[in-house]
């Protein structure tokens, strides 16, 4: 099942990127994204989110590497 189904991606990726409205579409897209991205409530958000990943790993950095470090060298 799993290789019909990357088959069918494949050939709906070969499609869209192998004919010019394909491309033209993903370059649509492509523009689309990027105006998204750029737009200032959105970087708002993004950088709200990086402040509460940096107040998150401030708080609890020290046992997530001492987890990671179990994880990576279990016989230490």
């Amino acid at each position: 099942m799993k290789s019909t189904s990357a088959f069918v991606v494949g050939v709906g990726l070969g499609l869209l990127l192998g004919t010019k409205a394909g491309r033209d579409k993903l370059d649509q897209l492509k523009g689309l994204v990027s105006e998204a991205w750029h737009d200032p409530r959105v970087q708002e958000h993004v950088a709200g989110a990086e402040e509460k990943a940096r107040a998150y790993m401030h708080e609890h950095g020290a046992t997530l590497r001492e987890h990671m470090n179990q994880a990576v060298h279990p016989t230490d």
